[in-house]
């Protein structure tokens, strides 16, 4: 492609893409800021009878790329090792590096919503982000750690049956009692807009990010059924609350928006989209997380929780306990909900249950 003028590339839109490559959005965007995929050429539809007034173009290669992202993805390849391997600083193609570094970089994730700041209430707590990013002047940094994503199960139909003033008060409850579980687990969290939390748990000398997912994963699914409990009885209603929850770990480039009065981070990478993935896999309060999770963990750290998956046999449903299953078998091809986990349907992954 060196020397074409744009109007010479071949060009694929952005809807075109992402519907030939199965991937979301936030997905697409991700790779842009990795380094991955040229930033789109943003026109005018090639199409008279489209909606949009502009519409961004990829150049078609950008579809290979995606392929073989994901191939690596399916050969066990870290982030860090693909976009060693990928990126377009590697070949001719010049990727702008404003691109990258950009103070504009917004986390669009599953529904194209942007990373919310938390309600950090100590300076302690702030100064141990920073410590744990590294100076802001000098992110990107690489960063190892855990992420736990919750989301309240039917989350608009309780908002649509409460009075409002009765809504936010279940919501301020729930993550009131959340807040203190993950502070206890050295957890610090960004909120995204809907009932859902997304929390990291990051790699430090004094922690184990890993087992600290899982303990307050289980510790908000107990803290869950007593404020079920609790609303059952005072509220007189015959609902059931749960937390919906997804964990993955990831190695990840995170990067900073220094305009935020409290320093705010964002992720630039697949971890928190597929943890968000896994909390909507969740049904009734299970817990989901990763093979590369768990593998992670020493032998007797693994002995201490009970995982596994369960199948159908002769109308019985029986779990299979230290064993783990890729998402497309765990979801009919004829559901309508195979589709939206397409990108990620190669997975493996495992309920957790408890901790011994």
């Amino acid at each position: 492609m060196t020397g074409l003028k744009k109007e010479e590339m071949e060009l694929i839109s952005s809807i075109a893409l992402l519907a030939r490559t199965g991937i979301s959005r936030a997905t697409l965007n991700n790779y842009i800021k990795m380094g991955m995929i040229r930033p789109p050429i943003v026109k005018k539809p090639d199409d008279p009878d489209a909606k949009a007034k502009r519409i961004g173009y990829f150049e078609v290669f950008a579809v290979d790329t995606i392929e073989n992202i994901r191939l690596h993805k399916n050969e066990g390849r870290t982030m860090k090792e693909i976009v060693s391997l990928l990126s377009l600083k590697n070949d001719d193609r010049r990727t702008r590096e404003d691109d990258f570094d950009t103070i504009e970089m917004v986390s669009t994730f599953a529904a194209g919503q942007k990373i919310l700041p938390g309600n950090r209430t100590s300076s302690e707590h702030e100064n141990a982000r920073r410590d744990a990013f590294g100076n802001a002047e000098r992110l990107p940094a690489l960063v190892s750690f855990s992420v736990l994503v919750a989301g309240l199960q039917d989350s608009m139909r309780i908002c649509a049956e409460l009075p409002p003033e009765e809504h936010f008060s279940l919501i301020h409850q729930i993550w009131n009692r959340m807040d203190v579980s993950f502070k206890r687990y050295s957890g610090t969290y960004e909120k995204y807009n809907g009932d859902g939390v997304i929390f990291y748990f990051l790699k430090d000398s004094n922690t184990n990010y890993l087992m600290n997912a899982i303990s307050c994963a289980v510790e908000c699914r107990e803290n869950m059924k007593q404020i079920s409990h609790e609303w059952k009885m005072n509220k007189g209603w015959f609902n059931e609350l749960y937390l919906n929850i997804g964990i993955n770990e990831s190695e990840e480039y995170f990067a900073a928006i220094p305009e935020s009065p409290l320093i705010e981070f964002i992720s630039i990478g697949d971890a928190v989209e597929c943890a968000m993935r896994l909390s909507e896999l969740s049904c009734s309060g299970s817990i989901w997380t990763t093979k590369s999770l768990l593998t992670r963990l020493d032998e007797k750290e693994r002995r201490k929780i009970r995982y596994g998956i369960y199948r159908d046999r002769q109308d019985q449903n029986i779990l299979i306990e230290n064993v783990f299953s890729r998402i497309m078998d765990l979801i009919p091809q004829e559901s309508l909900k195979s589709s939206h986990f397409k990108d990620i349907s190669t997975l493996y992954v495992a309920e957790l249950l408890n901790l011994r």
